[in-house]
């Protein structure tokens, strides 16, 4: 039985009014918890900057590969912060937040996502260790997923969650 648990609680905004966890906020459409097998079409590693198919109006954001993991069984899974964008959020001040700290991914979901490869930053899990052990924590636990759909279409669910709050949990599909 696979279920939408919790499912983008691997997104958290800290703000000045606190923290937002996405678990308790989580929009069904466009969201799967099924894990590819396949085998990347690039070869991904911690550390890398990636231009990718970003949204309208963020053109210059971009992905940075933060860790792998491999999940006997199911393959490998990208942790991703994305870099530069223009979430819609009530919970930051302005009401826009530029950086999206975590998202875990499939390789799938990279291979329909990034463009080219433009750097490579050193350490980058110093940088996004608490998002990424905010995901890593529950997945150990069979609590949270990944991601297969694209990096754009991970920035749209998560900012509906987190303007609209719509609640899913233990459903299943």
């Amino acid at each position: 039985m696979i279920t939408k648990t919790k499912l983008v609680n691997s997104y958290t905004a800290t703000h000045g009014v606190g923290t937002l966890n996405s678990a308790s906020a989580m929009i069904e459409k466009n969201c799967c918890m099924v894990i590819d097998m396949g085998s990347p079409l690039k070869n991904y590693q911690t550390g890398q900057i990636w231009k990718y198919r970003a949204r309208d109006g963020e053109a210059e954001s971009q992905l940075v590969i933060i860790n792998s993991t491999l999940v006997p069984g199911c393959g490998e899974i990208f942790s991703v912060a994305v870099e530069g964008v223009k979430l819609r959020n009530p919970w930051m001040v302005g009401g826009i937040q530029t950086n999206l700290p975590h998202a875990p991914v499939s390789a799938g979901a990279l291979d329909l996502s990034v463009l080219e490869l433009v750097g490579i930053r050193p350490s980058p899990l110093e940088e996004y260790g608490d998002a990424f052990q905010e995901w890593k924590q529950p997945f150990d636990r069979g609590e949270a997923g990944v991601f297969t759909i694209s990096i754009a279409e991970i920035l749209n669910c998560v900012e509906e969650a987190v303007n609209h709050g719509t609640i899913i949990d233990n459903e299943e599909f």
